[in-house]
C-alpha cells in the first residue's frame, strides 16, 4: 500500500522475516530483549521457538539484573515494561525445562518480576498510559497462581484486570489483554471446575477478535486461542 511500516508493525502483522532479522542483529551484538520479544511473538513457529529456548540462560540473568534495579539509583522509567517482557519469557521457559527445581526457580523469578513490576508501576509511573503493562503483569501473576492451584487469588486478579481492560487505549494491546484474559479464565474455570467462568473466557476471546483497528495477524491469534490452539 506504499506505507513504510516500522519493524514493530511488521511483527504485529506476522512478517516471519523479522525472526531472522532480529536474531541476526542479536548475534552481531544487538540487545537481547528486542530479539527475545520478536522470538516470543513467533513462538508458534519452530525456528523462533528453538532460538528462544536457547536464550534461557541470558534471559534469566537479565531478569535477575533488572529486578535488582528496583529501588536503586539505576532504576528507570521503562523498567516495568522490561519486567513485563521478562516475566512472560521466563514463565514460558519455566513451563518447558525438564528439571523440576529449575522450573520452580524460573516460576519464582517470573513471580518476583511480575509482582514487583506492578507495584513499581502503580507507585511511580503514569498509570493510565501504562495500563496495558500493568494488566499484563497482573495476568502473569494469575498464570502462576493457576499453576499453583491458588484459585481464590487468581479470580481476584482476573476480576481486577477485566474491570480495567476496556480502558486500554492501544488497539493491539487491548486485543492482546482481552485474549490473555479469556485464555486464563478458560484455563482457571476448567482446572477449578467452574464451567460458567470458562464461558466467560470464551466471551473475552471473542471480544479480542472484534477489537477495531488491529491487523489480521493479531485477530488470527485470537481465533487460534478461541479454537484452543496455543504455543
Amino acid at each position: 500500500m506504499g506505507i513504510d511500516q516500522t519493524f514493530s508493525d511488521r511483527v504485529w502483522r506476522g512478517d516471519r522475516a523479522t525472526i531472522d532479522e532480529a536474531w541476526e542483529k542479536y548475534q552481531q551484538g544487538g540487545n537481547l530483549l528486542p530479539c527475545a520479544s520478536v522470538l516470543y511473538s513467533f513462538r508458534h513457529v519452530s525456528r523462533a521457538r528453538k532460538k528462544l529456548l536457547s536464550l534461557a540462560k541470558p534471559l534469566r540473568e537479565r531478569a535477575e539484573f533488572h529486578i535488582g534495579q528496583i529501588g536503586s539509583k539505576t532504576e528507570f522509567n521503562s523498567l516495568p515494561d522490561l519486567l513485563d517482557m521478562i516475566s512472560s519469557y521466563v514463565i514460558w521457559l519455566g513451563d518447558r525445562v525438564p528439571s523440576y527445581p529449575e522450573r520452580l526457580s524460573l516460576r519464582r523469578l517470573a513471580w518476583e518480576a511480575a509482582t514487583r513490576g506492578e507495584r513499581l508501576l502503580i507507585r511511580h509511573y503514569n498509570f493510565p498510559y501504562n495500563l496495558h503493562t500493568r494488566l499484563l503483569l497482573l495476568l502473569t501473576q494469575v498464570q502462576l497462581l493457576i499453576t499453583e492451584e491458588l484459585y481464590s487469588e487468581a479470580w481476584v486478579r482476573l476480576r481486577e484486570a477485566g474491570g480495567l481492560a476496556r480502558d486500554i487505549a492501544d488497539a493491539n494491546q487491548k486485543a492482546r489483554v482481552y485474549r490473555k484474559l479469556g485464555m486464563l479464565y478458560r484455563r482457571a474455570g476448567f482446572s477449578n471446575g467452574r464451567p460458567f467462568r470458562m464461558c466467560y473466557g470464551f466471551w473475552w476471546i471473542i471480544r479480542a477478535i472484534f477489537v477495531r483497528g488491529i491487523p489480521l495477524n493479531n485477530r488470527l491469534k485470537s481465533v487460534a486461542a478461541l479454537l484452543g490452539i496455543t504455543s
